[in-house]
């Protein structure tokens, strides 16, 4: 954070203390059927995802106070998220899923980033091609938080894992890792889900 003033500190510890603000609600309480959590970064805990490098650091970023910037009054707190800039861009790591099952017909994952790139591992199969398993595979090129889909059609039933860089494969159709200084991968949360999407 940026050096704050003594008001703003004020206001920020206010805004802890009374909880004025509404909290980040995980996905897991909610019950909806035909739905299954992946990951929610947003309360702050890899809950049992394996962070390789330095990329992603020890724990998702929590957020960062939002103030109102005439008066300098304090909005919100930003969501919490998997970042591969814990210590800044450019620094190599890959965080990893535990293995689950594709029960589901989609996932969604909430996700920002510049030259990072999400994987769907199938079976451990890590050549990711098409026209089998191309749609398992996403670069990122999106500064502001977006939802990507994935269709399981082809996988249900199988066993995965998913991968995320801040660089990428398949640079010129060779399956070589490539990454550059600006590049980065940033999500909030990942779910699978059959019919529609949970609120």
């Amino acid at each position: 954070l940026e050096e704050m003033s003594e008001e703003s500190v004020f206001q920020l510890a206010r805004f802890f203390e009374e909880g004025e603000k509404e909290t980040v609600r995980p996905l897991r309480d909610k019950t909806t059927d035909g739905y299954k959590l992946i990951a929610d970064f947003r309360t702050g805990s890899w809950d049992g995802w394996f962070s390789s490098g330095f990329a992603f650091g020890e724990r998702p970023l929590m957020g960062e106070p939002v103030f109102e910037p005439e008066y300098g009054t304090l909005i919100e707190m930003q969501k919490g998220f998997a970042s591969s800039r814990a210590y800044g861009a450019g620094v190599h790591g890959v965080l990893r899923s535990p293995t689950f099952i594709l029960e589901h017909d989609s996932i969604a994952i909430r996700a920002a980033g510049k030259g990072g790139q999400i994987r769907l591992i199938v079976d451990n199969f890590q050549v990711i091609r098409n026209p089998l398993y191309g749609n398992l595979e996403i670069t990122l090129d999106n500064e502001e938080f977006q939802t990507f889909y994935i269709d399981l059609d082809l996988v249900k039933g199988k066993k995965a894992f998913f991968q995320f860089t801040p660089g990428n494969y398949n640079i010129h159709g060779s399956n070589v890792y490539h990454q550059d200084k600006e590049s980065y991968l940033e999500v909030e949360y990942a779910y699978q889900f059959t019919g529609g999407e949970p609120e």
